[in-house]
């Protein structure tokens, strides 16, 4: 390791040139070899060009913000993801966006070489193809399938770093032609994007939808007002709370009449049996008093008193005691045939309770009936009432549909999309290829390098004698003197 680094530090300039020098011929040949032919490919070589267009991904806007995106000014869009911009990538790249470039500018027909060269290389290539061909060994592809894949092949496309921007680049060496052909692919991406997001027949099956549910609509109304009139229909709850109230009412009025009815019925059953027994009335209830009876009685008292006087002084038989008998009698008469009509009309006042029990009844039953049909009818209107709503709702929801794909419609037939190109092809004047001056440079500066490196080699791996030191090393014999070249003089 000692050894080779004192070789490498009695390396000096003066060695350096003594390689260069011995080895002129190696270092001359490869320097001019590399800068010649660096020269011959700058100015030999047809110039490549290179054009590119951009196009800006903006944030989509969501459909049902559409409608209010002319008249508000705080509607926020979802913004673009990176799935959003490489899905615009992949469209730019598809075959069927390529195909229409390829029909539109005719890159599957084949252009005529305009060198003798040229045309000679494409025979060439034809009949190999055609020998490849009937030989089994490749397919034949159609010339549109060929110009879609070399297109796809040679177009470079991919999203900005830290942007919404995708940009489209081609190279070839034809400026004009890179440049038509770019611009047709930004021209016929935008109408093929709005393609692919358009929903097709999305506005007739809305309009449609909304037509039938407009429809049902108007029926479900025409219902309801048919309803409402036939049952007169104002209020069902209120009618059910008041009819509620009128059965507690009328419930209440019939236990009080059925209440008196028993009362009256046990009173009136008393007197009438006590009556027909012994004939005599017995106790007076309140059902069978009147000021007439109580006249007879406080008439009857004294002439009861006065006949018991008389019997005691008279015989039974006398005129007196017959004459007070009599009109005692008279009045018992009186009396009882008073107490009958007053039973009567007891009994009569009890038909009239009972019958007004069974009137109360009967409004009872038609208002249990009436609530309950007012039940059923409170579904039936709670029904009609929510399929209006539900119809109401639809016919809303798919008007708005219809609107929304309206206003899709106008923007796509206005060419209106979330893609945007930004910047269009331009017409390049200055190749991307070669750079002439550029690669003269390199080739001056490399070819130096490797021209060293070749002199060097080529000394390394020469083996003959060039100097005393050579001859001490390879022979290990010691040099005593050397004797210089003497050029030869010419008198």
């Amino acid at each position: 390791m000692q050894d080779k680094t004192e070789g490498l530090k009695r390396i000096s300039l003066r060695d350096v040139l003594f390689v260069i020098f011995s080895k002129l011929h190696v270092f001359l040949g490869i320097y001019l070899t590399l800068v010649l032919t660096t020269a011959a490919l700058a100015f030999l070589l047809p110039p490549v060009y290179e054009v590119s267009g951009h196009v800006l991904v903006k944030p989509f806007l969501e459909p049902h913000l559409k409608l209010q995106a002319p008249l508000a000014t705080n509607i926020r869009a979802n913004p673009v993801t990176p799935q959003d911009i490489n899905s615009e990538v992949n469209l730019l790249k598809s075959p069927q966006l390529l195909k229409t470039v390829v029909e539109r500018l005719g890159l599957d027909r084949p252009e005529p070489a305009s060198t003798w060269l040229g045309r000679l290389v494409k025979g060439v290539e034809s009949g190999m193809k055609h020998l490849l061909v009937s030989l089994g060994l490749v397919v034949e592809v159609k010339p549109e399938d060929r110009a879609i894949l070399e297109l796809q092949n040679q177009l470079n496309i991919r999203p900005i770093t830290l942007s919404n921007l995708i940009e489209i680049s081609l190279k070839g060496p034809s400026p004009e032609k890179i440049t038509k052909i770019v611009n047709t692919l930004l021209e016929n991406y935008v109408d093929f994007h709005i393609q692919v997001y358009r929903v097709q027949g999305a506005k007739d099956f809305y309009a449609q939808q909304a037509e039938i549910f407009h429809r049902q609509l108007k029926e479900t109304e025409a219902d309801l007002k048919k309803f409402k009139n036939q049952y007169g229909v104002i209020d069902l709850t209120a009618q059910n709370e008041a009819n509620v109230e009128l059965l507690r009412t009328l419930r209440e009025s019939l236990a009080l009449t059925e209440a008196q009815i028993r009362e009256r019925q046990l009173k009136v059953g008393v007197q009438s049996r006590n009556l027909a027994r012994t004939g005599e009335p017995g106790a007076l209830t309140k059902e069978v008093q009147s000021a007439i009876l109580e006249e007879l009685v406080r008439v009857l008292g004294p002439l009861l008193v006065e006949r018991e006087r008389l019997a005691i002084h008279y015989q039974k038989s006398s005129a007196k005691y017959r004459a007070v008998d009599r009109q005692v009698q008279e009045i018992k008469e009186a009396y009882q045939k008073q107490v009958r009509e007053l039973l009567k009309g007891a009994q009569l006042d009890l038909e009239g309770l009972k019958n007004y029990a069974d009137t109360i009844r009967g409004h009872i039953k038609k208002l249990e009936g009436q609530s309950l049909m007012l039940s059923q009818k409170q579904v039936d209107y709670e029904r009609l009432l929510r399929d209006l709503k539900q119809n109401e709702k639809n016919y809303l929801l798919y008007l708005n549909k219809t609107e929304e794909a309206r206003i899709e419609e106008q923007q796509e037939a206005n060419r209106v999309s979330n893609v945007t190109v930004t910047t269009w092809a331009q017409v390049p004047s200055i190749p991307v290829f070669p750079k002439r001056f550029l690669m003269l440079l390199l080739a001056g500066s490399l070819g130096l390098l490797v021209a060293l490196a070749g002199a060097f080699f080529a000394y390394y791996v020469d083996h003959t004698i060039k100097t005393p030191s050579d001859l001490g090393r390879y022979a290990g014999l010691p040099v005593f003197a050397t004797i210089d070249l003497v050029e030869r003089r010419t008198e």
